[in-house]
């Protein structure tokens, strides 16, 4: 599994083979659009995009690349930020 770390910008891209190793950076100020266009550069080339967000982000119109999607929406989506795009499978999390 490959984490990307995003708020402004992508601060890391980490090969993860335990979850004992998850470390994530970043905090406020999000624009996932910046890291889910990243997923470009990956190679190989994810299978599944799994994103954890509060929601108070950008999101791109298209998918970046043609795998599904899989948002984990944080608690209530925050007022004045847009849902999850409609090409994502989104999993609320309370």
């Amino acid at each position: 599994m490959t984490l990307l770390s995003v708020d402004a910008d992508v601060h890391a891209t980490k090969r993860l083979r335990s979850m004992s190793h998850l470390e994530v950076k970043g905090g406020g100020g999000t624009d996932l659009s910046k890291g889910l266009f990243a997923l470009r550069t990956l190679r190989p080339r994810p299978h599944v995009v799994i994103v954890l967000t509060d929601g108070q982000t950008k999101w791109p119109k298209q998918a970046p690349i043609s795998v599904p999607y899989i948002v984990g929406q944080i608690g209530k989506l925050a007022h004045g930020y847009d849902p999850p795009p409609r090409w994502a499978k989104v999993v609320q999390i309370d």
